[in-house]
């Protein structure tokens, strides 16, 4: 009967190290799965970080400046039109982003400037985009300058917006175009970039 009771302690003794090894294990692997999550979340917050740290770049043109985000494209008196054509435009630069954070689309700027005159005899509203003659244009105030603006208008297969600013006798044209949502993605970007323009006297 002793025999028994001491087989019987052995056998307990021998399950409770088995759990108790179990559950060293388990601590463990939970321990490091939770240790792996945290470095994901951190790197991927990293990411997103990194992306809010682009280092802006300058264009000096002749009459402004204005600085735009170091992964854009800047093309100078040239346009990409349709189909990925470039187009020779004078007195224009053109900027396009890649996608813009957390969006599939991407945004493109196109900055071109004209004599009053010039523009009023070419009377580039109508040309560009007629839709614009149906929006009343407001003024809006972005960083020291006054802008008028269309605001959002559908003008081809895109969302579009325009905005207009008048220095030294010249008129510069704004045309926004983007794939993406234009009040959450595009807008705010464009506010950004818009408050940089700098005007040379």
């Amino acid at each position: 009967m002793a025999e028994k009771n001491y087989s019987g302690k052995i056998i307990q003794l021998a399950l409770s190290f088995l759990f108790g090894f179990l559950f060293i294990v388990l601590l463990i692997i939970l321990g490091g799965g939770l240790f792996i999550g945290k470095n994901a979340n951190e790197n991927e917050n990293n990411k997103k970080n990194d992306n809010t740290k682009i280092r802006l770049v300058t264009y000096n043109g002749p009459t402004y400046s204005i600085s735009y985000p170091e992964n854009y494209d800047l093309s100078e008196n040239k346009i990409i039109a349709t189909e990925g054509i470039m187009v020779e435009q004078e007195n224009t630069i053109h900027l396009i982003s890649p996608n813009l954070p957390d969006s599939d689309g991407n945004l493109s700027i196109i900055i071109t400037h004209k004599p009053l005159k010039k523009y009023q005899e070419e009377n580039i509203k109508s040309s560009t985009c007629p839709e614009l003659y149906e929006k009343k244009l407001d003024e809006i105030e972005i960083g020291t300058q006054t802008f008028t603006t269309s605001g959002q208008i559908f003008c081809g297969p895109n969302e579009v917006s325009f905005f207009y600013i008048i220095n030294n006798e010249n008129v510069y044209e704004i045309k926004v175009e983007t794939t993406a949502n234009y009040e959450e993605k595009a807008y705010p970007e464009v506010l950004n970039i818009l408050k940089t323009m700098k005007f040379k006297e």
